[in-house]
């Protein structure tokens, strides 16, 4: 099993759902079977249409080995988890998602995931696969791989003799008359990566190439090596400004000729393992620990990705009201058709607001008061004795402490003083 995503996505979402379900394939071969897994098509096409982003959906493929041969149930539960991973944090409501399954003639299925790259509650764009995807969804695929024993990708068994690239399927004959272009004097028609692996292979068919020191070498007269990696090798080669990146079983670094011949022969090999036998390596290539493992780390992402959808997209969500929400609110201003019901609201308004200043403006007098009869009888030496001391009365007269002979009205309170 492996899981892709492609770079287009700001065409019409309508011409590239009806190519999905086409009956015939871009070669204009018949598909061997159709079936919409997830959503409505149409629906997420016509949302697509109506989006002003530049880049208006996301589309991808979850493809599995013919001797993969997953059940429906696998199949289930494989595009649930891709759902809860890709739209982590999210309701139903909050995206468009569907999923097409094609059959190919020897039998194998592949998926196209297809969704608008709009989050459906704030209209914000919404990008399930950001630069570096390839670090959160290979996890999903080490899971199921090592789950239910299928086919890794990064298997050097199953890898291509060379990958051809991007490049190749957008230009199917390089331009190879580019003056000091080595290729120019060979008199080829083809990509240079398939000029320089057709290389290889024939001197590794002769024996002039054994492992991977020999094919760098063998590199080295041609252009310069400017990486190498666990399973690749970059070239500058004469006249070009880019490098060209050789990826494939031919320049893995455990390539060695002679596994390679074996290999090779094998492959011409038209037989295939029966279904008992094809169960049985699959048994025999899961690995309940690794896939365990994995799990915990598409967990780790799906917490990660949660919260940030969730700080992003929710926040929005709360600034903007329900109309529910807002016609309450609304209410709550708007003034009665009932004059008694006004009068009354505003007497209460206003009482509640007078009392509200009066309590304040009474105690910040009184604390005022205090602070200066204390002053005033800090010389007679009665401060705190029960002379000289305040009393304060309600206007009503009801004493809340006994007083003496002189008062004096306050902000509708009586303030008398001992002498």
């Amino acid at each position: 099993m492996m899981n892709k995503f492609f770079r287009h996505g700001t065409g019409s979402g309508a011409r590239a759902i009806n190519y999905l379900l086409q009956t015939n394939d871009h070669k204009g071969e018949a598909r061997a079977g159709i079936r919409v897994m997830r959503g409505v098509p149409e629906h997420v096409a016509k949302l697509v249409d109506s989006l002003d982003f530049v880049h208006r959906y996301t589309s991808g493929v979850i493809a599995f080995h013919p001797d993969d041969e997953p059940t429906e149930e696998q199949v289930t539960e494989v595009l649930a988890e891709f759902e809860r991973l890709a739209f982590a944090g999210f309701e139903r409501d909050q995206y468009a998602f569907t999923v097409i399954e094609h059959v190919d003639s020897d039998g194998s299925k592949h998926y196209h995931t297809f969704c608008a790259r709009v989050e459906l509650r704030t209209g914000k764009s919404l990008n399930i696969a950001p630069p570096g995807w390839q670090k959160t969804y290979d996890h999903l695929v080490d899971h199921f791989n090592a789950k239910f024993g299928w086919q890794h990708p990064g298997d050097p068994n199953n890898a291509r003799d060379v990958q051809p690239g991007f490049g190749v399927y957008q230009k199917a004959f390089a331009d190879l008359t580019k003056s000091e272009n080595v290729f120019a004097a060979l008199d080829v028609d083809s990509h240079p990566r398939l000029v320089l692996a057709d290389m290889i292979e024939q001197r590794v068919r002769a024996g002039i190439i054994r492992n991977r020191a020999d094919i760098i070498s063998h590199l080295s007269e041609i252009g310069d090596i400017t990486r190498q990696g666990k399973n690749y090798i970059s070239v500058r080669l004469p006249g070009e400004s880019r490098n060209t990146r050789l990826k494939g079983t031919l320049f893995h670094e455990e390539f060695t000729g002679e596994a390679w011949l074996a290999r090779s022969a094998d492959s011409e090999k038209p037989e295939r393992l029966s279904a008992p036998e094809r169960a049985a390596r699959r048994a025999s290539r899961a690995d309940k620990t690794a896939a365990k493992q994995s799990l915990e780390r598409i967990n780790e992402c799906v917490d990660r990705r949660a919260k940030h959808n969730k700080r992003i997209y929710n926040s929005a969500a709360q600034q903007s009201k329900s109309p529910d929400q807002e016609h309450k609110r609304n209410l709550r201003k708007e003034p009665s058709s009932d004059p008694i019901i006004d009068q009354t609201s505003a007497r209460r308004n206003t009482e509640k607001t007078g009392i509200s200043t009066l309590k304040s403006a009474e105690k910040d007098t009184l604390r005022f008061v205090d602070n200066n009869l204390k002053h005033i009888f800090a010389d007679s030496g009665d401060v705190g004795s029960g002379r000289g001391s305040l009393a304060l009365h309600d206007t009503a007269g009801k004493t809340q402490r006994a007083g003496g002979d002189r008062s004096a009205l306050l902000e509708g309170r009586r303030l008398d003083i001992d002498t």
